[in-house]
């Protein structure tokens, strides 16, 4: 669990480098809404991974919404 927004682009790098090295594989999509939390331009240009959602759609968001609530009410 993260303790604050700030420390969601440092670990999105964490989690991707570790996919790449000890699964050998690579990303297709980091989908995320447009927070600033989210931008790291420079490493998300290198991969070329990062897709935003429209503004103000949360239904194309449903699923995951239902996943974070289901996180959040477990822990």
């Amino acid at each position: 669990m993260l303790k604050s927004k700030a420390e969601v682009s440092h670990q999105i790098q964490i989690f991707v480098t570790m996919i790449e090295t000890q699964y050998n594989l690579t990303l297709k999509v980091i989908r995320s809404d447009n927070g600033l939390e989210f931008f790291h331009s420079y490493f998300y240009a290198s991969k070329d991974i990062h897709q935003k959602s429209c503004v103000e759609t949360p239904q194309k968001n449903a699923c995951i919404e239902r996943k974070h609530q289901r996180i959040l009410n477990v822990g």
